[in-house]
């Protein structure tokens, strides 16, 4: 029994620390209307919002110039092939397209063990976003 307790403390002291992603807010779309608030990226940790399915992204960038964003994927097809993460440019915005919506986020694809959809940002101080469902 300790030489598996053994094996199992050195394994998990191998592991590389994990950061906690930083949760983004879900927004619940309603027939009464709804406020919208956009949340910053956190360029250390990443983020992560739960997804059901028809969850959409709001993203805004302020900044000088396109943000890639990537949304991590989670799935492999046929037994080996890892489905790659998805990346978008998002551009700068204008008055006349302040806002780029994506998704929606098929959760067998997305979603991680959790339940949430985990995503990247390459500049945190110019990106705005909101899950919304």
């Amino acid at each position: 029994m300790t030489k598996y307790f053994a094996f199992a403390a050195a394994f998990l002291l191998a592991l590389p620390a994990f950061a906690v992603r930083t949760a983004l807010p879900v927004t619940f779309a309603s027939h009464a209307g709804t406020t919208i608030s956009l949340s910053g990226c956190d360029l250390v940790n990443g983020n992560a919002f739960l997804n059901n399915g028809p969850t959409v992204l709001l993203v805004r960038n302020t900044g000088a110039s396109p943000v890639t964003l990537t949304i991590r994927t989670n799935d492999i097809v046929d037994g080996d092939l890892i489905v790659p993460n998805r990346t978008v440019s998002i551009p700068v915005s204008t008055a006349a397209s302040p806002i780029e919506m994506l998704g929606t986020f098929l959760t067998d694809i997305y979603n991680q063990i959790d339940g949430t959809v985990f995503l990247d940002c390459s500049a945190a101080l110019s990106i705005a976003v909101l899950a919304i469902q």
